[in-house]
């Protein structure tokens, strides 16, 4: 069972185009191939999924490689951690969507008081 779906889109089409994500994650760094965001703790989880399989399910899907950094181990502001996403432009491109996806679901789930879901990618 996959737990994201994602619809491909343009970058800033359609009605929650980036949406409450675009509000938390902050572009850190920016290289031929490789973009870094710093993202909330308080987020880091609906990235991750269970035993990472959200964070495996959007690489798979994408072919983005997404690193979620462990607290502390980087330059990030308190309560923040470092997402990196490498590989080709339209791969990260892809990945980033995928997260905003992700963290603009959990964020609605959160807001209405809901219980977690499972999210699927189908």
């Amino acid at each position: 069972m996959c737990l994201v779906k994602c619809p491909m889109r343009v970058p800033g089409e359609g009605a929650d185009a980036g949406g409450f994500a675009l509000s938390v994650m902050a572009e850190k760094k920016r290289e031929n191939g490789l973009i870094e965001y710093e993202v909330p703790d308080a987020i880091i989880g609906a990235v991750l999924g269970p035993k990472a399989k959200t964070l495996n399910e959007i690489q798979a899907h994408t072919g983005c490689k997404v690193m979620v950094h462990k607290r502390m181990t980087t330059e990030c502001s308190e309560g923040h951690r470092l997402i990196t996403l490498q590989g080709e432009e339209d791969c990260i491109i892809a990945g980033r969507e995928m997260i905003e996806k992700v963290i603009n679901e959990e964020q609605a789930r959160r807001t209405a008081g809901g219980a977690p879901h499972q999210r699927s990618l189908v």
